[in-house]
């Protein structure tokens, strides 16, 4: 009776869990698409590098609570951890959104018309698509398809680095200091992905998202190819883990850049939320996908190349295929 009574509360406080698992991944995913969205909406100089910011601060803003929230889990449990926590962003998120309001309606900065620079580079629509109106569009399929399939190369280093890791010994290799491969290449690809955002959709301002997509997507491939080469080497494993996750970052910033020049402001939040999606749909493939085309073969060899030929296509696709058919359907630079 006590194992029938424990195994039924176990399944209560895992559903309690999942419960509240979801909950906040309602609550993550709101304000981070206001957020993103207001950015891209205040900002139609410079979207690369608002959207970076904001991009960044999601990922920096993760990694500063890690510790004290490991410590409360330990002193209390992981129920105060979350309500203690969930509480203290409940009242930040609640007051700071009072001081979050829409620009007016066909409002742009004056410094729009002097960047001279940006007007022969960054191509942006003068009209603003609804989501309905952009879903039909050969583009937006097209950046779907390439969100997809770099999100799905990033995904499938960061979210499968530890089994990679043990697969090879990494995760005991002490490489310097007494930390190992593995817990090295953590801390490295968290402090990557924090400054790789802004940098991306800074440098995507001035050369152009599109090249800017095929640059940080070829980097993307060829980091993939050099750690499904040189994995066994723990110095290399974490030089190439965080270089893929440098790459990476440029996809969150440069497809919302994308969509605010492509379908307009107005919608920009809805938009670009839709678009985001993709992430959902490259999870799978990298969570699932991945662990049962690793059980089929025994080796992460194919796993890793199915990451670097989609970052590969995908950097194909944004200079020979996107780029070109931004230029034909906007109707020229900034206006």
């Amino acid at each position: 009776m006590r194992l029938g009574g424990s195994r039924r509360s176990g399944n209560i406080e895992d559903r309690r869990g999942m419960g509240m698992g979801r909950g906040a991944g309602i609550g993550v995913g709101t304000v981070y698409g206001a957020c993103v969205g207001s950015a891209l909406k205040w900002f139609p100089d410079r979207r690369g590098l608002a959207a970076g910011l904001v991009v960044g601060a999601y990922g920096s803003g993760a990694a500063l609570t890690v510790v004290p929230i490991q410590r409360v889990i330990e002193q209390r449990g992981y129920r105060n951890a979350f309500i203690t926590w969930g509480i203290v962003q409940g009242i930040v998120v609640m007051a700071l959104a009072w001081f979050m309001t829409a620009p007016p309606h066909r409002w742009h900065p004056r410094r729009l018309e002097k960047v001279a620079g940006n007007q022969q580079r960054v191509q942006q629509t003068a009209v603003s698509f609804t989501p309905l109106q952009m879903v039909k569009t050969g583009a937006f399929c097209l950046m779907y398809l390439m969100s997809t399939l770099v999100t799905f190369g990033g995904l499938l280093v960061t979210s499968q680095l530890k089994p990679i890791a043990a697969a090879y010994g990494l995760d005991t290799t002490v490489v310097a200091f007494g930390v190992s491969a593995l817990a090295l290449a953590l801390m490295l690809n968290l402090i990557l992905s924090g400054l790789t955002r802004p940098f991306w959709g800074w440098v995507s301002d001035y050369i152009g998202r599109y090249r800017m997509m095929a640059i940080a997507f070829g980097l993307g491939a060829l980091s993939i190819y050099g750690l499904l080469e040189l994995v066994r080497n723990p110095a290399w494993f974490v030089i190439l883990s965080g270089m893929t996750v440098f790459a990476w970052g440029a996809t969150f910033v440069l497809f919302s850049a994308a969509v605010g020049d492509l379908f307009g402001s107005r919608f920009a939040t809805t938009n670009n939320g839709i678009l985001y999606t993709s992430k959902g749909v490259s999870a799978i493939f990298a969570g699932w996908g991945a662990a049962k085309l690793l059980e089929a073969t025994g080796s992460w060899r194919p796993v890793l190349w199915v990451g670097v030929l989609g970052n590969l296509l995908a950097a194909i696709l944004a200079l020979f295929f996107l780029k070109p058919l931004v230029a034909r359907v906007t109707t020229g630079p900034i206006a």
